[in-house]
């Protein structure tokens, strides 16, 4: 069966979010926000409840958890945003009635046919994305348990130029000034037209040059 391409909504991909009621000690009712344990988008379960098969083409990227400055967790990012392909529609007209989707892409009025082998490129690219992201988790925990001062004063030497995923200031450009440990260094930011000192966790450097 042919593969199809929807226009999808910002937002659409998404992690699904859930609701479920939670009465407090004083009685009082709120409702809590948690996220689908599948780790669908909201595109996919729409789809799914309206039994229509699909293929959204995502690479999961590790960010730091914002409570947990020294954990990370996997996130979907879509590779083709706006978009998510799907086959065996019982027809056309059903998108209208499922959340999220805008529309279906055509060529005057017909939906264009996606050739198979694009699905097959979409998903090889997806693996090598998963292949990589392990050996970067592999790479981080190795580099977290091995590393001394004097190695990571190799790896990080003074002078060197940085990009840092700040906690306070976001991610920015940084030169080492110092390394003060095996697990952290002092830099010189660039941040608002200026510079400002920081500590950096070795965990937060993405780039060294």
């Amino acid at each position: 069966m042919p593969w199809y391409a929807i226009r999808i909504s910002p937002g659409a991909a998404r992690q699904n979010m859930r609701y479920r009621g939670h009465v407090g000690p004083r009685g009082g009712f709120r409702l809590e926000r948690y996220s689908d344990e599948t780790e669908r988008t909201a595109i996919e379960a729409a789809l799914d409840d309206a039994g229509i098969e699909h293929y959204l083409p995502t690479e999961k990227r590790e960010i730091r958890q914002r409570a947990h400055t020294n954990k990370f967790k996997d996130v979907r990012h879509p590779l083709i945003p706006g978009y998510c392909f799907v086959r065996n529609p019982p027809d056309f007209m059903c998108f209208d009635s499922i959340p999220g989707v805008i529309g279906v892409l055509g060529i005057r009025g017909e939906p264009s046919i996606i050739h198979p082998q694009a699905i097959a490129m979409l998903k090889n690219a997806e693996a090598e994305n998963a292949e990589l992201l392990e050996k970067q988790k592999q790479k981080r925990h190795e580099a977290q348990k091995k590393l001394t001062r004097a190695r990571a004063s190799q790896l990080y030497p003074v002078g060197s130029r940085i990009k840092v995923q700040s906690d306070l200031l976001g991610i920015v450009d940084a030169r080492i000034t110092s390394v003060t440990g095996r697990k952290t260094v002092k830099a010189v930011a660039e941040f608002l037209n200026g510079l400002v000192d920081i500590e950096v966790r070795i965990d937060q450097i993405s780039d060294v040059a």
